[in-house]
């Protein structure tokens, strides 16, 4: 395989060779193919943007666009069923996990910024327009009237009304005249922006976090204490307020008025994403991958098994997945991880749990007497290992597990508890 994407395969070891030429990007273009695999029918080849090539060894002249799990994503959204992501060959939505993935258009373009909902698909193409689509990108029009020459970050909807953050301020898109229209904070760069019913809460790239409850009337700042006012990424559930920032993790169940800090960079570096799942948050940093704690007994843990990525620069989640995305290496998803159950302290109130950590078995006692419970081991994705039938006061054998971290969730006819440990030899 040379730097022009020409490569030669042959079907009888080696005895006679066939020629293959990729396809262009551009007329200059050249190819770096980091990966090559081969089966019985197809050959599969990765370009340097990370999309995924085939073509069959029986005729091996015409290619065609794969799938793109592990391509360079530029900006992705969930909608419902549907997850949109925007690559260097277009947009492309799936609504079966990925398993198969459908072009929306958009060939070649850069996109800053991507929003879809059950209406419509809308995209901020690289400084130069917004377009908007209601038929899964069969045609795009335009809507880009009074942003011209921005760079827009964000966007976000309360009603019937879309906002968008840029690197001037804060805009809506005024339907009577066809036109987005400011409505302050033209001094910030707005890098995340969500709702809290009627209450927009903006996320700025050097004056941190502002709020309006009458669509930019007036602002109010949200009393942070933090050192650095990046705030990288924004997530708000219910009445907790979480924000990712340089300086760590900041969660507030006030609304701002006071603030709890939680995996500092200074021990799990810069904090780029943030997401609210339940009574579950996610945290996606530049270097050591995702971590997860439960909201009401915060206890930061790693959640990188089977994950090749560490650069984690945004998460989202549907009912019962989170996602996150790598720009380089594509979408992951896994399930939702059963850690929003009782503080560890409060467990030895109705159960004893020891020892943890564990090499091989652990004693189960219940102080309530000798009820039969059930048991169940959950990894940190979620994945339930085990489930059976115990009595209190019994050794359980947990031999079978590799080391890590895991959840048990012991449940009786009363109450159910959680409780993390530790297996390790």
């Amino acid at each position: 395989m040379d730097g022009m994407g020409r490569a030669v395969v042959s079907q009888d070891n080696g005895l006679t060779w066939k020629s293959i030429t990729l396809p262009a990007l551009s007329l200059d273009s050249f190819f770096s193919l980091p990966a090559i695999l081969i089966n019985d029918k197809n050959l599969f080849v990765s370009d340097y943007m990370g999309a995924i090539y085939l073509t069959s060894i029986d005729s091996p002249i015409h290619w065609e666009h794969g799938w793109i799990s592990s391509c360079e994503i530029d900006q992705w959204v969930i909608s419902g069923n549907k997850i949109w992501a925007s690559t260097f060959n277009g947009i492309f939505f799936t609504d079966n996990s990925g398993e198969t993935w459908t072009n929306a258009g958009l060939a070649g373009k850069k996109l800053d910024a991507l929003y879809a909902d059950d209406t419509c698909l809308v995209a901020a193409v690289n400084a130069e327009q917004v377009m908007y689509t209601k038929d899964d990108g069969a045609h795009w029009s335009a809507l880009d009237r009074g942003l011209e020459d921005m760079t827009i970050s964000c966007f976000s909807r309360n009603n019937m009304n879309v906002y968008c953050g840029t690197d001037q301020g804060v805009f809506f898109w005024n339907r009577t005249v066809l036109s987005w229209q400011s409505i302050g904070r033209t001094e910030n760069r707005i890098q995340c922006m969500e709702f809290k019913k009627d209450t927009l809460f903006v996320g700025t790239g050097e004056d941190g976090l502002w709020f309006t409850k009458d669509k930019g009337s007036s602002w109010g700042k949200i009393n942070q204490d933090f050192k650095y006012q990046e705030v990288s990424d924004l997530s708000i559930v219910n009445g907790t307020i979480a924000v990712a920032t340089w300086e760590g993790i900041f969660i507030s169940n006030d609304s701002g008025l006071s603030w709890t800090p939680g995996l500092t960079s200074l021990d799990r570096s810069i904090i780029l994403s943030i997401e609210i799942v339940k009574d579950i948050c996610f945290a996606g940093t530049v270097e050591q991958g995702i971590f997860v704690s439960s909201l009401s007994n915060p206890n930061w843990q790693e959640m990188n098994e089977g994950l090749p990525v560490t650069y984690i620069n945004s998460i989202k989640s549907s009912a019962d997945r989170v996602y996150l995305k790598s720009s380089s290496l594509g979408i992951w998803y896994s399930g939702i991880p059963v850690i929003n159950g009782l503080p560890d302290e409060s467990v030895q109130n109705h159960f004893k749990i020891y020892p943890n950590p564990v090499t091989d078995k652990v004693w189960i006692g219940s102080l309530s007497g000798s009820d039969e419970m059930t048991l169940s081991v959950f990894g940190i994705n979620g994945t339930c290992l085990s489930e059976k039938l115990i009595r209190a006061n019994t050794q359980e054998d947990l031999s079978f597990l590799p080391d890590g971290i895991y959840w048990l969730v012991i449940q009786n006819s009363e109450q159910k508890i959680s409780a993390r440990i530790i297996k390790m030899h």
